[in-house]
């Protein structure tokens, strides 16, 4: 996508979006709300691995042209969905107890400070973490 005349990916904004949103629970409803709802985003993404799962599982009618298609997409989904989801769990971690470290130093003033603060390392790390994790297995079959 085109994001403000800069090319990015659309995974970009919902990356910064949900650790923008589990910053600003953490900020008015305390480090227990935040650490469920990174859970509930946990089981949402395996509920999707199980419900693709079944949908590649299925046996197309003689008419489907698409399942073809399907598979393609599908099919590599629970090994990049676990890289998500390990790097997931940590970069949240992460966030989560840098973000009440910066919120301690800062006497719990500058929100938006503390959160680009710890947005930025643990996006760093999120990414880092799941291009290996993900990537890494696909480099392995060709060396």
């Amino acid at each position: 996508i085109v994001l403000f005349g800069f090319v990015a990916t659309a995974s970009d904004a919902l990356g910064i979006g949900v650790a923008l949103s589990l910053n600003l629970l953490q900020e008015y409803y305390g480090a227990l709300q935040a650490k469920r709802a990174m859970w509930l985003g946990f089981g949402a993404a395996i509920l999707y691995v199980i419900l693709s799962a079944l949908h590649c599982a299925y046996i197309p009618g003689i008419a489907d042209v698409t399942q073809v298609h399907f598979l393609a997409l599908l099919t590599p989904m629970p090994r990049i969905i676990a890289a998500s989801l390990v790097s997931f769990v940590i970069s949240q971690t992460i966030d989560r107890h840098l973000y009440a470290a910066l919120k301690r130093a800062w006497a719990g003033k500058y929100f938006i400070i503390r959160n680009y603060c710890s947005v930025i390392v643990t996006q760093l790390i999120d990414t880092i973490l799941f291009s290996f994790l993900s990537f890494f297995a696909l480099t392995m079959r060709f060396i």
